[in-house]
């Protein structure tokens, strides 16, 4: 039941994306983000892009009900709550496409960062500070930030630091592996 709030809710990251909250919250239930969330309008997929800004209010409130949340306590988790001054500072793809509002994101991620979030907690998770198109280098490490093609619901950071980091393992929760 799409309506229904999940019976259990891994807590949100510091400074966490949405989008990575849910796909590691959809890791947990093993199913697609987009099936657990009820994101799915006719033939398309809501996108997560417009969740991560905070400007799809109707994903909002089928998310935050999914989530046992309220809406606000959601919002304030997307760059439009937590930056309002950002949302135009996004990256976002060069080309517009006229059928594609809003332009899709670009995401990028730390490698150090991932790594550190993996051995302390025990997954990676992506921030919304990465995002941010005046951002290229990690703050706390001072290496280049990796940006990710976004062309999947899988999150696109994943999928370009393990081809890159051969060694590395898909991002898992910590919940997840302890109960494999």
């Amino acid at each position: 039941d799409l309506s229904a709030p999940l019976p259990i809710v891994p807590p949100p990251e510091e400074d966490e994306l949405i989008s990575s909250w849910l796909d590691r919250i959809a890791r947990f239930y093993g199913t697609p983000t987009w099936e657990l969330f009820g994101l799915i309008r006719g033939k398309t997929t809501v996108s997560l892009y417009a969740v991560d800004l905070g400007i799809s209010d109707a994903a909002l409130s089928l998310i935050a009900k999914r989530l046992g949340i309220t809406k606000m306590q959601l919002f304030i988790r997307t760059i439009a709550g937590s930056y309002p001054w950002a949302v135009d500072h996004v990256a976002r793809d060069s080309v517009m496409s006229t059928r594609r509002y809003p332009p899709r994101m670009r995401y990028a991620a730390c490698p150090i960062c991932l790594e550190h979030q993996k051995a302390s907690r025990g997954f990676s998770w992506l921030r919304r500070e990465w995002v941010l198109s005046l951002r290229t280098i990690c703050q706390l490490h001072h290496v280049d930030l990796l940006e990710g093609d976004a062309g999947s619901i899988v999150h696109p950071a994943w999928s370009d630091f393990a081809r890159v980091h051969r060694c590395a393992q898909q991002a898992t929760s910590a919940t997840q592996r302890a109960g494999a």
